[in-house]
């Protein structure tokens, strides 16, 4: 959460106009973050009434939320630059927790959407409708957008460079392909630094650097 505030705010210091989007999926959010970090930045509290925060607990309000936002920069505020979903994991593992992603097919799919025909689970065709607006609204707006995974212990070498590295994004390896960059962060093996390192990236760019961890609250693990 301090990483992601962080991330806003030297956003909104750079562009004064601009302003930003969080969606908290968990209720989690302590706006007072915000205010404590405001003196790094040597920036007054108006510049916190340019981040708005939503709230969504599921995928039908998350669909929801993102609808309101492109509404809004359709009708009259094209000001907003940043969009930031903490976390992306949470919806999805609502869906999986209630088989929608199993289970017989329920919604066909015409050859507009799907040339060899088929069929979609509600899961499916949720995750479908959100993927395919966050990338319109990413697109046509010009927006930054920061997709939160969380991460899980594995026992197997993952996507990481670092082959002690015992962590990898929750979602899976489809979910990397969603974002432009998909990047992972992670406790190096004595705990002493903050990895973080590209594991993929649409223009071919890899790399990685390290931060010290009490820069922000860190958790087992997080992707974005």
């Amino acid at each position: 959460m301090k990483l992601l505030s962080n991330i806003v705010l030297s956003h909104l210091v750079e562009e004064s106009e601009a302003e930003a989007v969080y969606i908290d999926t968990l209720g989690t959010y302590n706006p007072s973050l915000l205010l404590s970090l405001l003196t790094r930045y040597e920036a007054d509290k108006d510049i916190l009434e340019r981040i708005h925060l939503m709230t969504a607990f599921d995928m039908i309000s998350l669909i929801e939320t993102c609808e309101k936002i492109k509404a809004t920069l359709e009708e009259r505020n094209k000001s907003i630059r940043i969009l930031v979903i903490d976390t992306i994991a949470n919806p999805i593992s609502l869906l999986m927790n209630k088989g929608q992603l199993q289970g017989p097919p329920h919604i066909p799919l015409t050859p507009n959407h799907n040339p060899s025909g088929g069929y979609l689970t509600i899961g499916h065709a949720l995750m479908q409708s959100f993927t395919h607006l966050l990338r319109l609204m990413t697109q046509e707006y010009g927006l930054v957008t920061l997709l939160v995974n969380t991460a899980v212990k594995t026992e197997a070498m993952g996507q990481s460079a670092f082959m002690d590295t015992r962590v990898k994004p929750a979602l899976g390896v489809t979910w990397s392909f969603y974002a432009d960059t998909c990047v992972l962060m992670h406790r190096s093996l004595g705990e002493e630094s903050i990895i973080v390192e590209v594991i993929r990236s649409r223009n071919g760019e890899s790399g990685w650097t390290w931060i010290e961890p009490k820069s922000f609250t860190f958790g087992q693990g997080e992707s974005a």
